[in-house]
Parts: structure tokens; C-alpha cells; sequence
């Protein structure tokens, strides 16, 4: 996520449980997490404001399904609506 330092403000956690605390607050937040359910991944809201989105996987988690979850992730961030 390096590659698009112009969407988040910070990082949060550790390991795979983290949240993404994204500029343009709660609107973006939901919208991301909404767009992430519509391609089947599973991310909540987080902080005081709701303005993160947050990944806490399952133990199970397979490299390629966080590969691909990452991958959908990057791909609507870098669509313009962002």
C-alpha cells in the first residue's frame, strides 16, 4: 500500500490485524468496505470516527487470499471515486 500514500494517513496494529485510517473520513470508510463485501472480503469499520477500515482475518487466511484481498483493495483505491 505504499504505492498510494495519497489515501491513507496511517497505518494501525500489528501482524495481519490492522486498520487502515483513510483520508476523507467515514464516507470513504464505508463506501471501501461496502465495495470490499460487493468483491467478497470482509472489512469493518474502525476507530472513535469510523473513518478506518479494519482487517482482522481468520486464522486460516491463505497467503493468496490475503494476496487477493490486498490486490482488491489497492485496485478501488486507485479508482477516482476515491
Amino acid at each position: 500500500m505504499r504505492e498510494l500514500p495519497q489515501h491513507l494517513l496511517c497505518v494501525r496494529g500489528r501482524g495481519a490485524m490492522r486498520a487502515l485510517v483513510l483520508r476523507g473520513g467515514v464516507t470513504v470508510a464505508l463506501r471501501l468496505m461496502r465495495d470490499m463485501l460487493l468483491r467478497g472480503f470482509i472489512v469493518f469499520p474502525a476507530g472513535e470516527a469510523a473513518d478506518a477500515l479494519s482487517f482482522t482475518p481468520p486464522l486460516t487466511l491463505t497467503a493468496m487470499q490475503w494476496d487477493a484481498a490486498v490486490n482488491a483493495l489497492r485496485s478501488l483505491l486507485r479508482e477516482a471515486r476515491y
